[in-house]
């Protein structure tokens, strides 16, 4: 006779060291829940500038600054779409040259801005995968053109941007 499988549920008390539970964090999950991989199977290489401010002078460079009024945060709706005219001049569609801006990140409260210049589909690749199991992509001279179209729109690499492979 078969015995059911059954579903084990774990109490996981945060917080002080109260014997009173109704002072504490009570969560309650299985632990099947506890060692789910979340995907993130598209791993894509490229420069990421993290802070707002580098964008608005990226902006004011590209722009005239009249016309310009500075972004509050990087999940400003269409920012990749006001930025990839710019980029676009660079791509080389005969040696798959392509630039893509994009925002990344978990949460809108952490989101990047990345101008992504390599990629691939990465199967099993999963949140919080170690760097060690991602592929590993290398800067090239396509990557050197735009480091020189940043670095002339007075972006510094290693200060307001730096080379990352991410999973998206």
């Amino acid at each position: 006779m078969r015995r059911r499988a059954e579903k084990v549920i774990v109490i996981d008390y945060k917080g002080d060291e109260s014997v009173n539970p109704n002072k504490r964090d009570l969560s309650l999950y299985s632990k099947a829940e506890l060692k789910r991989r979340f995907p993130r199977q598209i791993c894509r290489a490229g420069y990421v500038i993290e802070s707002v401010d580098v964008v608005n002078k990226l902006f004011q460079s590209l722009y005239h600054p009249l016309f310009w009024d500075l972004l509050p945060h990087l999940d400003c709706p269409g920012i990749e779409d006001i930025l990839y005219p710019f980029f676009k001049h660079l791509e080389k569609k005969d040696k798959d040259w392509i630039i893509e801006v994009a925002l990344t990140g978990e949460n809108h409260l952490f989101f990047k801005l990345l101008i992504c210049t390599q990629g691939q589909f990465l199967r099993g690749g999963y949140l919080g995968m170690s760097e060690d199991e991602m592929p590993k992509f290398v800067e090239g001279e396509f990557e050197e053109k735009l480091r020189a179209f940043l670095a002339e729109n007075g972006l510094e690499k290693g200060r307001d941007y730096v080379w990352k492979t991410q999973l998206d």
